[in-house]
């Protein structure tokens, strides 16, 4: 992410542990957690952190997954990278999604951490790929990228191949994908 921003922001950039910021206390007016509070070991540690380091009356916004309904195109992946033997990848995420995937888990999230809670809702998002867009986002980044990674060129391609053979059969709607998104804006007293 650094470096795609990089491309865009002239501003520093740093990488951190979401758990222990490097930033002295009170020095922030506003965080925004955009879908990797779940990847974190401990949730509550990393919302402490963010309340640590905003000033009183700072803003922090949270968006994470909510409820997720089968992608058919996800099942294609994950059979054909079993089949082949691929494994997790060398930077297997946390995922403590199961602690934040309603409005009213995240604002116990919130809470716990010590925020006052100034909304939280769960809206719908809706994204279409095709065959060719969704391939490049996979073998690109996240989880199926890593994955791909640990199998050897030559295993790598045929994996691909049959995934994309097998893609090649679903309809167009099958690329439609409309997982619930969980939002929070909360600020420290």
């Amino acid at each position: 992410m650094l470096r795609v921003a990089q491309a865009s922001v002239d501003a520093p950039l740093v990488a951190m542990d979401a758990q222990r910021l490097v930033f002295r206390a009170e020095c922030l007016d506003a965080a925004v957690m955009a879908f990797m509070l779940f990847h974190l070991a401990d949730p509550v540690q990393g919302l402490l952190e963010v309340a640590r380091v905003l000033r009183s009356g700072g803003v922090v916004g949270v968006a994470t997954w909510g409820e997720a309904p089968s992608f058919p195109v996800s099942t294609v992946w994950d059979e054909a990278l079993e089949t082949f033997g691929a494994g997790q990848g060398s930077t297997a995420a946390t995922d403590q999604n199961d602690l934040m995937d309603t409005p009213a888990k995240l604002e116990r999230l919130l809470a716990q951490a010590g925020f006052d809670t100034i909304r939280t809702w769960a809206e719908r998002f809706e994204h279409h790929w095709n065959l060719e867009t969704l391939v490049a986002q996979r073998t690109g980044l996240g989880s199926y990228h890593r994955r791909l990674e640990t199998l050897d060129a030559p295993t790598r391609a045929r994996c691909l191949a049959q995934i994309t053979a097998r893609l090649a059969e679903i309809e167009a709607e099958g690329f439609g994908y409309r997982p619930e998104i969980v939002f929070a804006i909360g600020h420290r007293p």
